[in-house]
């Protein structure tokens, strides 16, 4: 029977799958004295300086041994073997190199008189490259949390990175290891970078060890990585910029009985807003808020103008559903500027009134959906009372559809 010595290997390369009727195989390196952490059945070599030996039982009145060993062909479109090896020797043993690839290989035994044993069946090899990773950089070189359900994304780059490889973060005080799945390991075709996404991972303040474990067992680490649980110095305060399409409902008053409209489509608005962060019992702010209408009717008296208006609100805010949305409530005043309002009845100008500014006051609520961050949409209605003179005084209500961002 064909045995293989199995020495204990050093730091490697090359995977060798053995597996045949009459031998083993043994492969050692030359050089390279720092011992390699692998699966105990696995052992790897690095390609330079490679010596695999054989080595098999004796026979009974054998002159010599001849051992053959043949590649398969790579080419696609091709079949079979090629041989690429043939050594005699009168020693139960033999040395050689072999690059990655699948191999079939046989011991041939001559008696004394010269004569060749039937030979035995081919028994395949299989070499596989077990590649060593490094780690060269990590990107951002440390990594302050500040929400640890989130996490962060790191970019490390280096060599050998494959994507079958176990990714996994050691406490460097020992006792914890947290290992990444496959869609938290991201690398580029080359092996050469690769992005660890770090979400959901429970992780502590203190130094982590980022070891990357290639395919085989070999592995490659990044030691000492720093992870601190700093709270983020961020803004007391939030700012928030929005547009809004806003049409005007008359509801009382003088001026809204001559016009004898239902609604003036026209209108738009601008708007600035200084909030507080939310706490438990909602957001605060103060908003700056400008807004523009057509008036326009179509009776037998015309008339038309120009109302635009500027107003500051104090606004609160409460979110609702997981922080998805928000009720608001706002409550300001400010000036409504009407200009170029003129009242004519054919070919005639019955009155015209170039500027004339008054106050208002005003009251809203509204609905907001944050749907993409930074964006929100809001859906509203305001409430608009403007002092003036006539009697009755005018009032209007004032629908919103707006989009806007915060920061």
């Amino acid at each position: 029977m064909w045995r293989i010595d199995m020495p204990i290997l050093n730091r490697g390369y090359v995977l060798l799958k053995l597996y045949g009727r009459y031998i083993f195989f043994l492969c050692f390196p030359l050089i390279f004295p720092e011992p390699v952490h692998a699966h105990p059945d696995i052992q790897y070599f690095e390609k330079s300086g490679i010596v695999q030996r054989i080595s098999w039982e004796a026979g009974e009145d054998v002159l010599k041994y001849e051992m053959v060993i043949e590649k398969r062909n790579e080419a696609p479109d091709e079949n079979g073997f090629t041989p690429i090896l043939s050594v005699a020797t009168g020693e139960t043993n033999a040395e050689l190199s072999l690059d990655p690839g699948e191999y079939r290989y046989r011991i041939i035994v001559y008696d004394l008189l010269g004569r060749m044993r039937p030979p035995p069946e081919w028994a395949r090899l299989t070499v596989i490259p077990a590649l060593q990773p490094e780690i060269v950089s990590v990107n951002p070189p440390e990594l302050m949390l500040y929400d640890r359900s989130t996490g962060a994304v790191l970019k490390i780059t280096g060599r050998n990175l494959l994507p079958d490889a176990e990714v996994r973060l050691t406490f460097s005080g020992g006792g914890v290891t947290l290992p990444l799945d496959k869609n938290s390991y991201r690398p580029n075709e080359n092996g050469n970078s690769a992005e660890l996404r770090l979400d959901g991972l429970p992780l502590e303040e203190g130094f982590y060890d980022i070891v990357v474990t290639n395919p085989g067992g070999i592995s490659g680490s990044w030691r000492n990585f720093k992870v601190g649980s700093q709270p983020r110095k961020t803004r007391p305060f939030t700012l928030s910029f929005a547009e809004a399409y806003n049409p005007l409902i008359p509801s009382y008053g003088l001026l809204n009985e001559y016009m004898g409209q239902d609604v003036f489509p026209a209108g738009a608005s601008l708007r600035f807003g200084l909030n507080s962060k939310n706490k438990r019992y909602g957001a605060v702010g103060v908003e700056l808020q400008m807004f523009w209408h057509y008036l326009y009717n179509t009776g037998p008296i015309l008339m038309t103008g120009h109302m635009f208006d500027a107003q500051i609100n104090l606004l609160y805010q409460k979110l609702i559903l997981r922080q998805k949305a928000a009720l608001n409530v706002r409550a300001g005043g400010g000036l409504a500027y009407y200009l170029d309002l003129q009242i004519k009845t054919g070919n005639d100008l019955l009155s015209a009134e170039s500027k004339t500014l008054l106050p208002l006051a005003a009251v809203s609520v509204s609905f907001t959906w944050f749907f993409h961050e930074p964006f929100f949409l809001e859906l509203g209605s305001e409430f608009v009372h403007i002092f003036s003179a006539e009697k009755p005084q005018s009032a209007y209500i004032r629908p919103s559809l707006c989009l806007g961002f915060q920061i």
